[in-house]
């Protein structure tokens, strides 16, 4: 950094050297602050944990294999109290090998604490099909075992909430609250993960997945 340089030429009779160097000097001062990011600040990439069983694709792609089955199914999500069927939203269908069944433990115990992953190979490794707008869904040609369905749904819920308007006190100084309707829009993506055992060639096997809030309510109101 190139210093700063001053210079001052008195006058006779105007100031003394000593008067006007304690003038200037506090104009000359440079001063520095150092700054650094609080913990809080520092942004802190989320951890990947990935199952620890070792995937075997070869398997996995053999439990894809076709067969005469078939999986029908129906996926909903609760919130509020009221049931959200999984209109048009995909569906995966993912062979339960060790390295699945894994995962989706995993998933389900560190769902919102943890991110859980599988590999790129292990993801690819499915069938995808869509839900229709009754949240139903169907694989065909699908041959006897156990697998994995996963719904990713994703959906805006249009929802009156009351907005507190103010308070009215009669004669007696009974007071009372009055509330007014507003209407929101609340974003909700829910992930619903279930699994299904088909038996043998020809069957037709059934699976519900439901997720959300689940509440007792929404257990005694099954998707339909």
């Amino acid at each position: 950094m190139r210093s700063l340089t001053m210079r001052v030429v008195l006058t006779k009779g105007f100031m003394d050297s000593a008067a006007l160097l304690a003038l200037l000097l506090p104009a000359m001062a440079i001063s520095q602050v150092r700054t650094q990011p609080s913990p809080a600040e520092e942004s802190k990439a989320p951890v990947e944990h990935f199952p620890s069983a070792s995937f075997d694709q070869l398997a996995a792609t053999r439990a894809l294999d076709r067969g005469s089955a078939t999986i029908q199914g129906l996926a909903c999500s609760y919130h509020g109290g009221l049931m959200f069927v999984a209109k048009n939203s995909p569906v995966m269908l993912f062979p339960a090998t060790p390295y699945y069944e894994e995962w989706m433990q995993m998933r389900k115990q560190m769902k919102g604490k943890e991110l859980v992953v599988m590999s790129s190979e292990a993801f690819q490794t499915r069938i995808d099909t869509k839900t229709d707008d009754g949240g139903n869904f169907r694989f065909s040609e699908i041959k006897p075992g156990r697998y994995i369905v996963i719904v990713q749904q994703s959906f805006t819920e249009a929802r009156a909430v009351p907005i507190y308007a103010g308070t009215a006190v009669n004669s007696y100084g009974d007071s009372a609250d009055y509330y007014r309707n507003e209407d929101r829009s609340i974003s909700h993506n829910d992930e619903l993960i279930g699994d299904v055992v088909v038996k043998k060639e020809g069957d037709v096997s059934k699976a519900t997945l439901a997720g959300g809030k689940m509440t007792l309510a929404a257990r005694m109101l099954p998707c339909r």
